[in-house]
C-alpha cells in the first residue's frame, strides 16, 4: 500500500507545469505509474495541470498560485521550467521534483547523488545524448561533412551541449555548421536565406524548445527536403515526425520514473537526499525517410532500434 499509515488518509496536491504541449506525455506517464502505486486521482491525490508553452510569465504567475494554495509538490520540465521554478521557490520547503531537465552547467542540483536544497528529479544526458546523436548520424550518412544546427544561445541546456559538440564533430572531420537564433521568425529568416547559398549535408536538431515547438520543427523539416538532406532528431518522437532517427528518452518512461520519487516524498523522504535518476535512451529510426533520402541504414543501426518507422 501506498504510503504510510499516518498518511493513508492524506490527499495530496500536485501542481504541474509543461513547457511545451509537445511534453505533455511526461505528465501522464507520472499519473498513470502513481495510479499504479495507489494514488487515485480525485481520491488521495489531486492535479492542477499548465501548459505554460514558453510563457516565463505565466509560469511565475502560477507558482506563485501553488505557493499560496501550499501545494505538496511541485512537478516541473523541461529545463527552463525547471530553473524558473527553482528561483520561485528558493525560499519554501515544498518540494521541487523535475523531469526532462538538463542538469549540466544550471546549477539546478549539487550533485546527482544528493542534488540538496528541496529539489530532484529525472535528467536527460543533454551533452551525452548530443555526442550519441552525432555518432548516429556519422554512422548512418558516413559522407557527411557539414552539419547544420539552430540554436537559442539564451536556452540554458545548449551552451553545456555547444562545448562539447565543437571537439566532436572536428575529431570526427565535421564542420559544425551553427546558427543561433531566437525566436521562430529569426528561424524561418535563416532558412529562407540558406535554401540556395549553403551546401550541408546534415541538420542535427538540439535539445530546446525553440526547435522541438511544431512551427519550428516544421520549418526544419520543409527545410531539410528542399536540400534532400536527413534530419537526426533530438525527441523521442522527432523520428515519427520526419527525421531519419531520434535518439532520447521515452517522455512517458520518464513521467513513470518521477512518479516513484514523488511516492518516496509522500513517505516523508526530503527531495534533497533522493537521488537524481538517468532516463533510458532509445533510438528510432525511419526507414522510409531512409528510403526517400536513397540512405541505406546499417543493420547494427537496426537491431539496435526501439521503433522502427516505415
Amino acid at each position: 500500500m501506498a504510503g504510510d499509515c499516518s498518511k493513508k488518509n492524506k490527499t495530496y496536491k500536485i501542481g504541474i507545469i509543461s513547457g511545451l504541449e509537445a511534453f505533455d506525455e511526461i505528465a501522464i506517464g507520472f499519473k498513470t505509474k502513481l495510479r499504479k502505486l495507489g494514488y487515485v486521482e480525485n481520491k488521495n491525490v489531486l492535479y492542477e495541470f499548465y501548459n505554460i508553452n514558453s510563457n516565463n510569465e505565466k509560469e511565475s504567475e502560477i507558482l506563485m498560485k501553488f505557493l499560496k494554495e501550499k501545494v505538496d509538490l511541485v512537478f516541473t520540465f523541461p529545463t527552463k521550467a525547471t530553473l524558473i521554478a527553482k528561483q520561485n521557490m528558493r525560499l519554501t520547503n515544498i518540494p521541487l521534483l523535475f523531469a526532462l531537465s538538463g542538469i549540466e552547467g544550471n546549477n539546478i542540483i549539487k550533485n546527482m547523488q544528493e542534488p540538496g536544497g528541496n529539489i530532484t528529479g529525472v535528467r536527460f544526458g543533454g551533452p551525452d545524448n548530443a555526442i550519441k546523436r552525432l555518432k548516429i548520424l556519422k554512422e548512418i550518412v558516413p559522407g557527411i561533412r557539414r552539419v547544420m544546427i539552430f540554436y537559442d544561445p539564451d536556452y540554458p541546456t545548449n551552451k553545456p551541449v555547444i562545448k562539447v559538440l565543437r571537439p566532436a564533430t572536428t575529431s570526427f572531420g565535421i564542420k559544425l555548421v551553427e546558427y543561433p537564433v531566437n525566436n521562430i521568425e529569426n528561424l524561418k529568416e535563416v532558412l529562407l536565406k540558406k535554401v540556395k547559398t549553403d551546401k550541408l549535408d546534415a541538420i542535427l536538431i538540439m535539445a530546446e524548445i525553440l526547435t522541438q515547438t511544431s512551427e519550428g520543427f516544421k520549418a526544419i523539416l520543409q527545410f531539410a527536403e528542399t536540400k534532400k538532406i536527413p534530419v537526426g532528431g533530438d525527441l523521442i518522437f522527432n523520428a515519427n515526425q520526419g527525421a531519419l532517427f531520434s535518439y532520447n528518452s521515452d517522455m512517458f518512461e520518464m513521467g513513470e520514473q518521477a512518479a516513484v520519487i514523488a511516492v518516496k516524498i509522500f513517505n516523508g523522504i526530503p527531495a534533497g537526499t533522493i537521488p537524481v535518476v538517468s532516463a533510458e535512451n532509445h533510438l528510432q529510426i525511419n526507414y522510409k525517410v531512409a528510403h526517400n533520402l536513397g540512405i541505406k541504414v546499417p543493420e547494427g543501426l537496426l537491431k539496435q532500434a526501439h521503433k522502427i518507422f516505415k
